[in-house]
């Protein structure tokens, strides 16, 4: 009985640490700028990975729809400067999601 209850206060912490560690992202996601810099800069399949961002640029925003081009650069050599037009939404809980990214030319 003894050997039980260490093992349960650990279950239960584990639990609760991932509980916090959920809830502190999802918060992360209600600004705009967190949730396309999370897009952008993570994700193991992500080709179009950027290393840094350097500059964000809002478009055009209301309460539920924003575009943004986000300019930084690459993860891959020969780390080029590349610019992404996202389009983002806000769902039902507040939280940005990225509905489509496209790569802008260069050559505007």
């Amino acid at each position: 009985m003894k050997k039980k209850i260490p093992l349960f206060l650990f279950i239960l912490l584990i639990f609760v640490s991932s509980f916090l560690l959920y809830t502190n992202n999802q918060n992360k996601y209600k600004d705009i700028t967190n949730a396309a810099e999370n897009y952008v800069t993570t994700g193991f399949f992500n080709e179009h990975k950027l290393y840094k961002i350097d500059k964000f640029h809002l478009i055009f925003s209301d309460n539920n729809e924003s575009i943004m081009e986000v300019t930084g650069m690459e993860e891959k050599p020969p780390h080029k400067y590349t610019t992404y037009r996202l389009n983002m939404k806000k769902n039902k809980e507040g939280l940005w999601t990225v509905t489509k990214h496209t790569i802008q030319s260069p050559f505007k």
